[in-house]
Formats: C-alpha cells, structure tokens, sequence
C-alpha cells in the first residue's frame, strides 16, 4: 500500500496510529498544532503522568515497542490510600505484585512514540499545523488558515475538542454528547527530596479520599510525584492565594503539605483542567474520515483507561486493515461496528468509579468490600477477579466487564453481609458463590487474546 494517509494529532494515540500505519508500509502525514514536545518546552506544561495496563501494553507489543516503553515506566502494583485519620493501606490491584499498573510520564511516552513513528520511511511529521474548518463536500481543509487539498482517508486523533470531529458534525446525521463534570483538577507535583529521594512510597497510585474531593499522585522517574487535586469548579477556584492553597493543604493532607517547599506558588501557576465525558456518532464518513481515541470518545480519567482505551483503538484498527486492506469503508465500518460498544461500556465505568474513589473510598463497609474481593482473588484465582481487575490487569473486553458487574456485586454483597471485618468472611459459603456464578462468566471471558474489540 502506497496512498497518502494523514492523521489529525501527535499525542500517543495519534503517534501509535502512525507507527501501525508506517508499519504497514504506507505513506503518512500527521499534523499537529502544538510545537514538536521533543525540541519545545512548553511554558507551564502540565506534568501529566498516566498508567500504562494490559491493553494498552498489548498495543505497544504488536507495534513492537512494549520493551522499549515498559522500561520507561514504574509499576504501582496497588492503590496507597491515605485515610483522613491518618491510616495508610495498599489495596492491591491483583494476586501478585506482577499484576500490576504502570506509570508513565505522559510528555516522556509521547515523545518516545513521535521518535518511533518518525523513523518509519513513509512517517512525515508537521508541527504547529492548525487545522480548521474541513469541507468534506468541497473536498478542501484549512492548515494555517490556508486552504488545501483535502487528504483521504483523513484521521481524527485530535483529543476531546476535536476540530476533525466538529467538521463532521455539519454532515448530517450525526449525533453528540458532550457532558462536563462539576469537578476539575489541578496540579500539584510532589517534589523529589533533598537528595533526589522519592518522598512517598512510588510503586503504588497514592489516593487521598476526602469525600467532595480528592488528591491522587503517580510517581516519576526523577523521584518526583505527579499529583492532582480533585474537586468541585468552585472550590478550586476559592483557593486563588498562596495562603488559602497552603492552609487548605496543611487541613486535609497534613502528610502532604511539609513535602512541597513552594506549595502555594505552584499550584497557582496551572489552570484549572476541566473534565469531559464524550459520545459521537458515527465515527466515519464512508471511507474518508475516521474518529479515534477521546476524538471519539472522551473518558474521565478515573478508571485509567484514557489513553489504554485509545491505543486499543489502533490494535482493532490494525486487525480490520488485516482484514480489509485498502478497502477504507470497509476497514472503518467494521472498527466502528466493533469499538463503539465497548467505549461505550468503559465512559460509563469511568463515570462510576469516580464515584466510588471519591465517596465511598473512606467508608468502612466498603473498606471491608475491598480486602473481601481482595481476599476472593487470592483464594479462588482464575475463578473470582474484581471488575477493576478483569479491565485493567487482565484486559478482558469492556463491555463484557460491565456486564460481570451486577453479578460480582451480588457475591460481595453476599459474602460481606453482616461482617465488621474481612476475618469474619466464610470462605466455603464464598466459594460456592464463586464456583456457581463467577467462574463461569471469568473462564469465558479470559481465554481471549488479542485486541478486545
């Protein structure tokens, strides 16, 4: 294959596309309207980190570079969650330490791809390329508001407020959703120590419940942590001085505030980030464009599947061009008819999950619901795996995941019902539960390989 493809977007799903598509031999454009991330710093570019997991390391292996990331990142094998009394616990992510999520600098990863996708032969790069209005009719798309022939097959790889995604809405029919959460963000990095020493404990995602809001912090290789506060728009921005910031700190995570030196300072200097959940459809135009990644589907961050449900986007994609080859209606017809329901699946789990980090997270019961499943995994493996687990550790499909949910929730429920301690938990009676409605639905789910279309 030898046509011309251009690609909306240079972040990692946009980058990951171009390595799948160079790989195959084919001639590629991507442009971005930021400058190159590997020649350029950004003035107060936030300092995202981000969790690699199975599906999205089975993209990166079929692109042939999971070794090359995967050295780039720190496994968090659980949750480190800090108490507002002060109690500290690790929740583990699976039965072992290697069933783990990995921590990635996202501005690091991005450009380990951008240098991937540019050594291909047939892989341009254009940066500080903004794309405007795109006539699909008139055939012509806006760059630097100068018109040009428009390129087909086109890709939209151009995030949540994607200008390929809002050229496609004046081609009727299509339909969108776009819901933005009451609660934003802010970051607020936890520096190295004095002698470059990590600060916290780095191989676990550290989270601060406090009910209406919430700190979480992933580490990085320089001993630093990346952190976020999360919390209501308004209370964000009440906290608009250095001394509000600090006394907010010194109150709701005393174990927090003596680590940063410039508290204050810092967390002044980012703007709030806002959260959105999308839904579009449909994600193609014939054979000529095709959404992908929070271009077509936007998470919140709070299940971690982000950029891992992205890169999954480019492993079906590379399975339907198996299947299709240069057929493009074909190959985005079969994509859409495949990934649409699981994006679907995983936007509604991220929106629960939120919910539970945040409420529910401090509450004994569900502490109790927490060390049971915990304890149902270690017991009876490969046969009870939490809904957590059977996404992010095991990969299984989102959809499928979901489905599993009611039915896990029936056993837990079960089990823990009446007990003020995970010591009190009746193994036999849990594995009768485990073995009649469980099982059946892991074994069928597990055995499946591949990308989880």
């Amino acid at each position: 294959m030898a046509e011309r493809i251009t690609i909306i977007g240079a972040g990692p799903v946009g980058s990951l596309l171009a390595v799948f598509l160079g790989r195959r031999g084919m001639e590629v454009d991507v442009l971005e309207r930021s400058p190159d991330p590997r020649v350029t710093t950004v003035k107060n570019d936030r300092s995202i980190c981000m969790s690699v997991n199975a599906r999205g390391v089975r993209a990166l292996r079929r692109a042939g570079l999971a070794e090359k990331i995967m050295a780039m990142t720190i496994p968090m094998p659980g949750r480190i969650v800090h108490h507002a009394g002060g109690k500290v616990e690790t929740q583990p992510y699976g039965v072992s330490p290697e069933e783990a999520l990995h921590a990635v600098h996202r501005t690091s990863l991005n450009c380990a791809l951008l240098d991937a996708a540019e050594a291909l032969p047939g892989v341009r790069l254009h940066f500080e390329q903004e794309v405007g209005a795109i006539h699909f009719h008139g055939g012509t798309m806006e760059s630097n508001q100068k018109m040009a022939p428009l390129p087909r097959p086109l890709f939209g790889a151009d995030g949540a407020y994607s200008a390929v995604r809002a050229s496609m809405m004046r081609r009727a029919p299509f339909n969108f959703r776009q819901e933005h959460l009451e609660y934003g963000y802010k970051d607020v990095d936890v520096p190295a120590g004095p002698n470059g020493e990590y600060q916290l404990e780095p191989h676990g995602l550290h989270i601060w419940p406090r009910h209406k809001f919430m700190l979480i912090a992933l580490p990085k290789p320089d001993g630093s942590f990346a952190a976020e506060l999360f919390m209501p728009i308004e209370g964000l921005s009440a906290l608009d001085t250095a001394p509000k910031v600090e006394a907010f700190f010194r109150e709701h995570f005393p174990d927090v505030f003596p680590l940063h030196r410039n508290l204050g300072k810092d967390f002044l200097a980012f703007p709030v980030g806002h959260l959105v959940s999308t839904e579009a459809f449909p994600w193609n135009l014939g054979g000529e464009a095709l959404l992908v990644g929070d271009a077509a589907h936007a998470v919140v961050p709070f299940f971690g599947e982000g950029m891992n449900c992205g890169f999954e986007d480019v492993h079906v994609l590379d399975d339907c061009i198996e299947a299709h080859g240069a057929d493009w209606a074909a190959v985005f017809e079969r994509f859409v008819r495949l990934r649409k329901p699981q994006t679907d699946a995983i936007c509604a789990m991220a929106l629960e999950n939120f919910v539970e980090m945040r409420d529910q997270i401090e509450d004994s019961d569900f502490d109790i619901r927490k060390s049971a499943e915990h304890l149902l995994e270690v017991s009876f493996p490969g046969r009870f795996i939490g809904r957590h687990g059977l996404v992010a550790i095991h990969g299984v499909p989102y959809l499928d995941a979901r489905r599993a949910g009611p039915v896990l929730d029936h056993v837990l429920d079960a089990v823990c019902q009446g007990k003020t301690s995970v010591d009190e938990v009746d193994l036999g009676f849990a594995e009768n539960l485990v073995d009649e409605q469980v099982a059946p639905l892991v074994r069928a789910m597990l055995p499946r390989g591949g990308a989880q279309s």
